[in-house]
């Protein structure tokens, strides 16, 4: 399957959660499951385009999520990245790029950061 695919698969199985949040953080969450391999998509886009003006939006999200916005964000690209490394022989480069890092450097930093390997090294002990 291509990236491309996968991705969307991915996006679909997690705009498929079924827990209710208030309307503000469903809003957010909606937004973050539809774009969240877009390189753009930051907190300020997040809350200008879901019209959220609270100085406690981070806090918030995180106190009906357990993570903050950005964790969120970053959870889903690396959980995406798995599948990506997992599921196809592209580049490392090519799937930090999908997933909406700008750089292959800040790819491999978080991914390490979140797995503690880089994602050849993931990808060598988890190929399908």
């Amino acid at each position: 399957m291509g990236t491309k695919v996968l991705l969307n698969n991915y996006r679909q199985l997690i705009s498929e959660q079924q827990i209710q949040y208030p309307n503000d953080i469903q809003r957010a969450i909606n937004y973050i499951h539809t774009y969240c391999f877009d390189e753009k998509l930051n907190i300020n886009l997040l809350k200008e385009v879901c019209k959220i003006n609270r100085k406690c939006f981070s806090a918030r999200f995180k106190r009906f999520t357990n993570r903050y916005p950005k964790e969120y964000i970053l959870h889903h690209r690396i959980e995406a990245g798995k599948i990506l490394l997992r599921e196809t022989d592209e580049s490392i480069t090519l799937v930090a790029i999908e997933l909406g890092f700008r750089s292959n450097s800040s790819f491999c930093k978080a991914f390490s950061n979140v797995t503690a390997l880089s994602p050849s090294e993931w990808r060598s002990r988890n190929k399908s």
